[in-house]
């Protein structure tokens, strides 16, 4: 986590952070398939990565986000989206690997607007992950200390997946349909429902990282022995004997062989 005004690393850039950039927003989440995102404020330094987003979009994601084929953002467009002033107009980057995966925004009136429009992005091999519900409770929990009381999105009919989002937020929503466009509005204040749905995207979350330890698909053994007797020596030799389906390499930097079993001196060394 930076402080404001001081410098921080955009895939291996440095650069220096807007007075107000609201650093203490930035957080690690997990995902509903067992992966993290890093969730932070936008920021002007983040226009390529934007633009590598848009311009690797689906035909069909990037009709829903900007109600028309769009595969670019012209140098206006990149400014105004890239350049938020952290109060009338917000956005949100999930970011990972270096690369931006999903943008959350709102944008209001003036600093004074109690109701702020929402447009959500994800990138299409990691929608379905839960980025976007990630980025809407980010926005709203940023949003409720400026005042804002009430969110309203602009949809398309067969967007089921923003639309999934908004209802699985746990939020009371209002719609309204016209010309394909389905007006989405609801109120950005905390209930049972929002505590429940926000609980139990975390708990569903928090279970998928874990299932990698108890149902692992290979195992390294650091430290396996050739001693039966040592424990783990012992832990080699229960996982080959007990019906273990997946690979298992043993790591010892002092023994080219354990239990005839080729060893590596370390995990940086395992091919697979």
């Amino acid at each position: 986590m930076t402080t404001p005004g001081t410098t921080d690393s955009i895939g291996g850039m440095t650069t220096t952070l807007p007075p107000a950039y609201p650093a203490d927003w930035t957080l690690d989440v997990a995902l509903r398939d067992g992966g993290t995102v890093r969730i932070r404020p936008i920021r002007p330094e983040d226009r390529d990565l934007l633009q590598d987003l848009v311009r690797n979009l689906s035909s069909q994601s990037a009709y829903h986000r900007f109600f028309r084929v769009k595969h670019e953002l012209d140098e206006e467009e990149l400014h105004y989206f890239t350049h938020v002033d952290y109060d009338r107009r917000m956005a949100f980057v999930a970011v990972q690997d270096d690369e931006i995966v999903g943008v959350g925004r709102f944008d209001r009136e003036d600093s004074n607007s109690t109701l702020a429009e929402v447009a959500f992005l994800v990138a299409d091999s990691d929608q379905g992950r839960g980025i976007g519900t990630q980025l809407l409770q980010q926005l709203t929990s940023y949003s409720r200390p400026l005042g804002i009381s009430e969110f309203r999105a602009f949809v398309l009919a067969d967007n089921h997946a923003m639309l999934r989002v908004f209802r699985n937020a746990g939020f009371i929503l209002h719609r309204e349909m016209e010309d394909g466009v389905i007006t989405v509005e609801f109120p950005t204040e905390e209930s049972e429902a929002t505590l429940a749905a926000e609980w139990g995207h975390e708990r569903r979350a928090v279970a998928a990282s874990m299932m990698p330890i108890f149902y692992p698909h290979s195992i390294a053994v650091v430290g396996a022995s050739r001693n039966r007797s040592s424990i783990a020596g012992r832990l080699f030799t229960n996982l080959v004997k007990g019906g273990f389906t997946g690979p298992v390499y043993p790591v010892n930097p002092s023994s080219p062989v354990i239990q005839s079993v080729k060893a590596y001196p370390s995990v940086l060394d395992i091919p697979d």
